[in-house]
């Protein structure tokens, strides 16, 4: 039961993470795109 329950977890965290990585990179891209504003990159 609780294997099944830490398992589910892990897949969340890795979907969440999944779209959060391909979310960056579309606003990295359309940053870029946008004129490639270098003032804001830290």
């Amino acid at each position: 039961m609780m294997q099944g329950k830490l398992n589910q977890i892990a897949v969340i965290k890795d979907a969440v993470n999944a779209t959060l990585k391909s979310r960056m990179r579309e606003i990295h891209a359309s940053t870029v795109l946008l004129g490639g504003d270098h003032s804001s990159e830290t």
